[in-house]
């Protein structure tokens, strides 16, 4: 997968396409459309850069055939040579044929435009969710748990609504089980065996976790982290961004209980 940088596809339009409108008499005139053209094409050959070409291998050959043939052409203009009506036309049929592979292959891409959901926008699902939580919350949370956060943005914003909420839960888990050590640590008292949430409370509980952040946990536990686990069970768009408001407030109640009690 990767993101298309839309302004950059109407730029390589509009500085390729001018390549055919270029009257030979006024050759000299063209220096700087083929500096656009030429800048355009070598950002389509260079195979490092992260533009989609490699979706588009056809593309990209023809984009080097084109590059080539301006090249020349360009030599012809730093030497003060006009070009010939047969060099135009080789110009035209090789602009051709770069945009008809470039059409033909991209038609068999599939371009989605992402919207925000609800009140999160694409910007903080996909780059900047740790937006989501409160200042200093973010970088407390164990990088599991950050991993889990990206990712359940990501599907939240895909409109991958079950996954998202598995992520976030994963997420909550985590920062759990950090509340957990770090009791065990502390305070010097055993780790439960079991690994589940209902014991996880108990052991929260009995050790001084502050009433919101039991509270905050055991909601998810029995409205939403208990009923997520059967397979039948699917979420849809608002129950996905309610789970994740609940979930951004667990952890957010999590990591400022460790602070306020020396945990962290």
């Amino acid at each position: 997968m990767f993101e298309l940088d839309l302004p950059w596809i109407y730029r390589l339009g509009a500085d390729v396409k001018q390549l055919i409108r270029m009257r030979r008499a006024a050759f000299s005139d063209n220096v700087q459309a083929f500096g656009q053209a030429k800048d355009i094409l070598e950002s389509i050959a260079n195979e490092s850069a992260d533009n989609g070409f490699d979706s588009l291998p056809e593309s990209r050959e023809k984009a080097v055939v084109l590059l080539r043939e301006v090249d020349k052409l360009i030599g012809l203009v730093n030497a003060r040579q006009a070009f010939t009506a047969q060099q135009q036309k080789s110009l035209r049929i090789k602009f051709l044929d770069f945009e008809s592979t470039l059409l033909r292959e991209l038609d068999r891409i599939r371009a989605f435009a992402i919207s925000g959901q609800r009140m999160i926008s694409v910007e903080v699902m996909l780059n900047r969710p740790e937006r989501l939580f409160a200042d200093n919350c973010w970088k407390r949370m164990p990088a599991l748990a950050r991993t889990d956060v990206k990712n359940g943005a990501s599907c939240l914003a895909f409109d991958c609504f079950t996954a998202s909420g598995f992520h976030f839960l994963r997420a909550v888990e985590t920062t759990i089980k950090q509340y957990r050590d770090a009791i065990s640590k502390t305070l010097s008292v055993p780790v439960p065996c079991r690994e589940d949430w209902g014991v996880f409370i108990d052991f929260l509980k009995k050790n001084g976790a502050d009433s919101k952040v039991v509270n905050s946990i055991d909601q998810i536990r029995q409205s939403e982290r208990n009923p997520l686990m059967h397979p039948e069970d699917v979420l849809d768009r608002d129950q996905a961004v309610d789970l994740m408001t609940l979930c951004v407030t667990a952890i957010n109640r999590l990591i400022s209980d460790l602070e306020k009690k020396g945990f962290l």
